[in-house]
């Protein structure tokens, strides 16, 4: 049995009511898609509250790698697969709906946080031009994303190139493609999307890649016949346009389609499962059907089809991808980077191809390392306790030894991954091993048990000193009708203790 204190002087008596919380300043890196949406969610739902939040944004404008999925509705989406574009003008525009931009300051960079014990608070220095400067605050949430720190490949060579070089996430939108011979280095998601692209204008595109990938040439959630018209590339057809801006039930329909048919493949990701069996058939009958029509196409295809199941690797629509090998201006080598030249790449059969652009789809840093220390509790290092163990954090979203930090962000088989930090049987650290509709019931109700809580120095040793002078915080602030509690059948007394008003 535990024991109790009895020291009386150990418990004060706090003279508040029950339910006032205390204030909470929030510090959140990043105006992505989760800083937006927390953004809104202090707005639209915290208004009340003793909350204050400040969202640093290290860039010009708000961003984000990827736009999931849009809580708003939005009739302007001209294609099934939106652009970058579209995307961030839609972010853009929610942010304005919403009034985001007073918790927002854009070019403002967090270089360090330090969590103080005593405090119970992390101090954190933030860089805006040339000034630097700390804010204080109980709760830091880190939204930068593990997809935001790209890097430059590490091939020999490649400071000598005299031409242009491009990185896919960062990209130089006025270079012109035009009869130019391009090398593309990489076969991930971002260099299957890459290559028809360049295809349509180029003199030459050369994909230099190592490794196979089940391509999914129809593309993830394929529109079927009862979805809206769209044409071959997969441009929604004008009248669905002023459908969708005319008819809000009909977008909200399409919209619940797109959803239950991405959810609802979740499936083919569980191995030996008949729907995982299923889509890696249907994934090799496919490649094979479009890459066997030409000579280029069958030498493609004995090297690009995978000995590991689908979602293994992240899975890519493809469109236009595997067509791309069976044109005269693509060319594929096959783990044949040896050195980048001055003039274009050596390949290890000793042939020089010369180039005028290399691309570099090449990923970003997925070792999940912070870009700036961040040190908790007894002086962890956060990169240094990550740098010497896999990266590990609850749910992905709470780490040990790192109080009041949250960050916002599993597939196994015997392939090279991000998702394992580019090793090919690590430990999966990037995507969680459910489906979408799991990881929100998962996090719902909270399993309290699985934290450790530290009572702040003014309640003392008083674990009871939440419950305050006796009285609920809508008692004292004379809020609502406490005569609601006099019901006249069952249905109305059970629902009194779901209501918010009587309590808080």
């Amino acid at each position: 049995m535990a024991s109790i204190n009895n020291n009386r002087n150990a418990y004060k008596l706090a003279n508040t009511p029950l339910g006032l919380h205390r204030r909470l300043r929030v510090v959140c890196l990043g105006a992505g898609y989760s800083g937006l949406m927390m953004a809104i969610a202090v707005r639209e739902k915290f208004s009340a509250a003793d909350l204050e939040l400040q969202v640093y944004e290290k860039n010009a404008d708000l961003g984000g790698t990827w736009l999931v999925n849009s809580f708003t509705p939005e009739p302007h989406w001209s294609r099934y697969y939106a652009t970058a574009e579209e995307i961030h003008a839609y972010m853009s525009k929610t942010s304005r709906k919403y009034g985001c931009e007073e918790y927002i300051k854009y070019n403002h960079g967090i270089k360090k946080a330090v969590w103080n014990d005593g405090e119970a608070k992390w101090h954190i220095t933030v860089n805006s031009g040339n000034v630097d400067f700390t804010d204080v605050c109980d709760v830091f949430i880190n939204a930068g994303g593990v997809l935001s720190n790209w890097k430059w490949p590490n091939i020999p060579g490649i400071e000598l190139f005299k031409g242009k070089l491009l990185h896919s996430a960062d990209w130089d939108q006025t270079y012109d493609f035009r009869d130019k011979r391009v090398a593309l280095i990489g076969i991930g998601s971002s260099g299957v999307q890459i290559m028809p692209e360049l295809g349509k204008t180029a003199k030459s595109v050369t994909m230099f890649a190592r490794s196979p990938t089940w391509i999914s040439p129809s593309g993830i959630g394929e529109p079927g016949p009862s979805d809206p018209e769209i044409d071959a590339d997969y441009n929604y057809h004008p009248k669905e346009l002023v459908r969708f801006k005319n008819d809000s039930q009909y977008l909200l329909e399409h919209r619940k389609a797109l959803q239950v048919n991405r959810i609802a493949g979740f499936t083919q990701f569980i191995m030996d499962t008949p729907s995982q069996i299923e889509a890696i058939a249907g994934c090799e009958r496919a490649m094979r059907e479009i890459l066997s029509k030409t000579e280029k196409g069958r030498a493609a295809l004995s090297k690009l089809i995978p000995d590991f199941p689908v979602g293994c690797r992240r899975l890519t629509p493809g469109l236009g991808f595997l067509d791309s090998f069976s044109k005269d201006n693509a060319y594929l080598e096959w783990q044949n980077l040896a050195e980048i030249t001055p003039t274009g790449i050596l390949t290890n059969d000793g042939r020089l191809l010369e180039f005028d652009a290399i691309c570099c789809a090449t990923g970003f840093d997925n070792s999940f390392k912070p870009q700036f220390p961040i040190i908790g509790r007894d002086g962890i290092d956060l990169a240094e306790k990550w740098e010497k163990e896999n990266a590990e954090a609850y749910f992905g979203i709470t780490v040990a030894g790192m109080p009041n930090y949250f960050t916002t962000t599993v597939w196994t088989g015997s392939c090279t991954s991000w998702y394992k930090q580019g090793t090919k049987d690590g430990k999966i650290t990037a995507v969680y091993s459910g489906s979408t509709y799991h990881f929100l019931k998962a996090l719902k109700d909270p399993r309290w048990e699985d934290y450790n809580f530290t009572y702040l120095q003014a309640s003392g040793d008083n674990r009871f000193h939440y419950l305050g002078n006796g009285l609920t915080l809508g008692e004292a602030k004379g809020r609502g009708d406490m005569g609601i509690t006099q019901t006249l059948n069952f249905e109305d007394y059970w629902n009194l203790f779901n209501s918010p008003v009587l309590f808080e």
